[in-house]
């Protein structure tokens, strides 16, 4: 999947503008995982494309384990400790808006999608 970011408590809080997840998006983290977000930071991520993944147990993951996540199953495998954390599954039109890469390629979609 590539690097995954995990935080723990309100992550993103402090400020409204993009720029944090922007250069999470630049610096290739394919996931962002944390206990919690502040919202305009979970809906930034997703806006851009990036998987922002909740899960109570974000304090046990440790930098360098290897992480499968499965958003569909609501599932994050740690591969290095063993172990399998429940994480909330996106809905529906999130996931779209996260395989289309962000709010406006999935836009771009839709619309062309609603022009036929």
């Amino acid at each position: 999947m590539g690097d995954i970011f995990v935080a723990e408590n309100n992550l993103g809080s402090g400020s409204s503008r993009e720029t944090s997840p922007l250069t999470l998006k630049y610096l290739g983290i394919q996931a962002v995982v944390a206990c919690s977000f502040a919202r305009i930071f979970y809906r930034n991520c997703i806006n851009l494309g990036i998987p922002a993944i909740t899960t109570h147990q974000a304090s046990e993951i440790h930098q360098g384990d290897d992480l499968v996540i499965d958003i569909t199953q609501g599932e994050i495998k740690n591969i290095t400790q063993g172990t399998i954390y429940q994480c909330t599954k996106l809905p529906d039109n999130i996931m779209e808006m996260i395989r289309a890469g962000g709010l406006v390629n999935y836009l771009k979609k839709v619309g062309a999608n609603h022009a036929n």
